[in-house]
């Protein structure tokens, strides 16, 4: 069968032609037909008013906003639109640069890369990561995302102009919903802790009143003796650093920090502070928990909150994990160091991730806890956290045990670290 483009209808049998045979030409006649009407258009749309017509009724029917320049950069046509997002009148636009649609302060930089655009000569979003705002004739501005390419051979340049207002508008309210499910999480997380915290208080504050009572007791009967007086004091100083160092940790993980600034923190400091929060809690439950005692000076540059709560993660889910094992329940903290890394591993002796589970395990919202124990966040959370910080979060199994390891960039080159020469493999 053999369609002539000019309309003519031939069979391959001489004979009439069937119907599957009449559609295929009719679909040939139309993309002719269409074909033959854009070329029309790109032909003669400056010269006619009948294709200008035409072509404006095309643009109108688009969803988004659409603008032709020149390659001087001026408008030569808008659709109806780009005149609802501007509120110029297509009138007011034509022959008008198009930096007029450009906030003053990015003017210059826009014109830079339009030309660029305009010599490269072929279509993709313009500023592609980066945010663009339209600058309305009220002088407001509205956040858009543009692509551009040309059109035909005529120095003619297409623009696609998305409104993306209520894109921002979700996303800002999604970070919201998120930021609320992460305050949930470490709230439940301060609740669950704050028994074996009260403990922890309470009996450095038991030692400081049992030391206050015996300087008044002595004082009331005499002299107190000089070396029972630096004594006493002495304890008094000892456990309200201790009472101090516990707030400090309660008050470092109760913050959101995902705002502060990268700071270098010695690794030690965040590791004790974390395991103030865990030590009683874990103790009570009959839970043993092994760390190092971190004696050197190696710093990472980090958001100390957010990698103090990464780390209280992991120890609170191997928490969970192995307070329902009928075995010996044991957590292990190791960190490590290598030349450009170090590593924090928790291991437990919990049940381990079940083998199908292992690729979910840090998706959002999957968790394998019990409905209503956690938002499934927190291990997601604490990877993105690992990848912004440059490092990342992986699960391991080590020798029948299952293991997290967060491993962060050094700042420092070659620290020898406490733990060095531990056959726990690099992660």
């Amino acid at each position: 069968m053999n369609c002539d483009p000019s309309g003519a209808k031939q069979s391959g049998t001489g004979g009439a032609l069937t119907d599957n045979e009449n559609g295929a030409c009719s679909l040939w006649r139309d993309l002719q037909g269409a074909r033959d009407a854009v070329l029309a258009i790109n032909r003669d749309f400056a010269d006619t008013a009948s294709s200008v017509g035409a072509l404006y009724h095309i643009l109108d029917l688009a969803p988004e906003a659409v603008l032709i320049s020149n390659d001087r950069g001026e408008i030569v046509m808008v659709n109806a639109q780009m005149e609802r997002l501007s509120g110029y009148h297509r009138e007011e636009l034509r022959g008008q640069k198009v930096e007029i649609l450009v906030p003053q302060r990015s003017r210059g930089v826009h014109r830079v890369e339009r030309e660029q655009f305009y010599d490269e000569g072929r279509a993709r979003p313009m500023g592609a990561g980066r945010e663009f705002s339209a600058l309305c004739k009220d002088g407001t501005e509205v956040p858009v995302e543009i692509s551009i390419g040309p059109v035909g051979e005529g120095g003619l340049h297409f623009s696609v102009i998305v409104d993306i207002t209520e894109r921002k508008r979700m996303q800002v309210e999604l970070r919201k919903a998120r930021m609320q499910l992460v305050a949930s999480d470490r709230l439940s997380a301060m609740g669950m802790m704050a028994g074996g915290i009260a403990h922890e208080i309470n009996n450095p504050l038991g030692i400081i009143h049992a030391s206050v009572s015996n300087l008044l007791e002595m004082s009331e009967e005499g002299e107190v003796p000089k070396s029972v007086f630096g004594r006493e004091c002495s304890r008094i100083l000892q456990t309200t650093e201790r009472i101090a160092k516990i707030i400090a940790s309660m008050r470092l993980i109760a913050r959101e920090g995902s705002s502060d600034p990268f700071r270098e923190v010695e690794v030690s400091q965040i590791v004790d502070q974390t395991l103030e929060l865990c030590k009683a809690r874990f103790h009570a439950h009959g839970v043993r928990l092994t760390a190092p005692v971190l004696h050197d000076a190696t710093r990472i540059s980090c958001r100390e909150v957010q990698i103090a709560q990464v780390l209280l993660n992991l120890l609170q889910n191997a928490f969970d994990a192995v307070i329902t094992t009928t075995g010996e329940k044991w957590i292990e903290l190791e960190v490590v160091t290598s030349e450009r890394a170090v590593s924090m591993h928790v291991i437990d002796s919990g049940r381990g991730v079940p083998r199908e589970l292992v690729p979910r395990i840090m998706e959002p919202f999957f968790t394998t806890k019990p409905v209503g124990q956690g938002t499934g966040l927190g291990l997601s959370l604490s990877k993105a956290i690992a990848e912004e910080h440059g490092g990342e979060l992986a699960l391991s199994d080590w020798k029948g045990s299952t293991c997290f390891s967060l491993v962060l960039p050094l700042q420092e080159r070659g620290v020898t670290h406490a733990t060095e020469g531990s056959d726990r493999p690099y992660r």
